[in-house]
């Protein structure tokens, strides 16, 4: 666990994920806990503005994620760039990926 300035973090990563439109930075494995509790013991607008930029980070990255999970073979090194919470989103999204596309040309 790599410690710094959780908001730093938060805005390093978001900086990361404007830069990297087609790439998925890899984030420090305890990203969102992290960042949760920062959030958490903020108030007013430092928090809406922290939410706001945790929330733009997570629309970034699910979307990079699904459309990297219905390309599971493309990029072995995928599950390196992920925190756990992002192995198991992109895991449920690839197997379902999977099976919708066994149902469709059976």
């Amino acid at each position: 666990m790599i410690q710094t300035d959780p908001r730093l973090l938060l805005k390093q990563a978001g900086v990361k994920e404007r830069m990297a439109a087609f790439d998925l930075p890899a984030l420090q494995e305890d990203f969102y806990k992290v960042s949760k509790e920062f959030i958490s013991n903020l108030n007013g607008e430092d928090r809406l503005q922290m939410e706001s930029l945790l929330n733009s980070i997570i629309l970034s990255r699910k979307s990079k994620i699904s459309k990297l999970a219905e390309a599971v073979n493309e990029d072995p090194t995928i599950q390196t760039k992920l925190t756990p919470e992002e192995k198991e989103l992109f895991n449920s999204i690839a197997s379902a990926t999977i099976l919708f596309k066994e149902s469709v040309m059976s």
